[in-house]
């Protein structure tokens, strides 16, 4: 009767393999939508972090009198921006790896009333691995900043 008992209490081997086999499985599911999941964050977060560098970049022209504000695009080795006031650069700004920034302008130079010194100028950051696209719009007349998701007309 005791060795009944015994045979009765925890879990034998081929139980534990089925276990950790369905486990493997589900996370065999999940990684890959995780992975577009944090590749569509990563893109999200890089449009709006541009759009408010380009929306600070305007107030900080209208508000700085002499000082020559530019945002200077570089796409090297890792697609980025630097702030420059005058000659100086303020701030670098790299994006993620998973985002690759085309149709940029070299610079984005606001005039004193906020209005863009070249005109209205569209950039597009794409996900390497989920192939979306967002643009950052900038109107030519207003110095509106948007986000949008297709390329086409305002």
């Amino acid at each position: 009767m005791a060795v009944n008992n015994r045979q009765k209490c925890g879990f034998i081997l081929i139980e534990l393999i089925i276990v950790m086999a369905i486990i493997g499985l589900l996370s065999a599911m999940a990684i890959p939508k995780m992975n577009q999941t944090v590749a569509e964050n990563e893109l999200d977060g890089a449009a709006r972090l541009l759009a408010a560098d380009i929306r600070g970049l305007q107030q900080m022209t209208i508000n700085g009198g002499n000082t020559a504000y530019k945002l200077r695009f570089i796409n090297d080795t890792e697609p980025r921006y630097n702030f420059t006031a005058g000659p100086q650069t303020v701030r670098k700004v790299y994006l993620p790896n998973s985002v690759k920034m085309m149709g940029y302008p070299v610079d984005i130079v606001f005039r004193l009333d906020g209005m863009p010194f070249i005109g209205g100028q569209t950039i597009e950051l794409k996900s390497k691995v989920t192939g979306k696209s967002l643009y950052i719009k900038l109107a030519p007349v207003t110095g509106r900043v948007r986000i949008t998701d297709s390329s086409g007309g305002s």
